[in-house]
């Protein structure tokens, strides 16, 4: 994964004039601009009581306007954390659970084993 390319090289489907000018560096470092989903209205009485799957949980946010050109603020994101575990599972054709498992939990159970 290239930190500084465009997420359009991951999420061709997120919205150009977006996508184009945020990089999943903006993602990880809360600078994108994106707008935080928890933060809508009555998104916890409504909005998470309702699974969606990950391309269609994506359209609560996608079409809101950038709260701020990416990499000019810091601004917590839910919503950038989310798409950044979208292109985790678009780059390894796994889910992220799957990813998590192998990378995070396993990697710790041996880890600790050695202690």
């Amino acid at each position: 994964m290239d930190l500084n390319a465009p997420i359009s090289n991951y999420l061709p489907d997120y919205p150009k004039d977006k996508a184009d000018i945020i990089t999943t560096h903006h993602l990880l470092t809360h600078t994108s601009g994106i707008p935080n989903y928890t933060s809508f209205p009555d998104f916890f009485e409504k909005k998470s009581q309702t699974y969606y799957a990950p391309n269609e949980f994506i359209k609560v946010f996608q079409d809101k306007n950038l709260d701020f050109t990416p990499g000019a603020q810091f601004r917590y994101s839910n919503s950038g954390y989310f798409l950044l575990g979208v292109i985790i599972e678009t780059i390894t054709g796994k889910s992220y659970k799957e990813v998590l498992e192998e990378n995070i939990v396993l990697q710790s159970s041996f880890s600790l084993a050695a202690f």
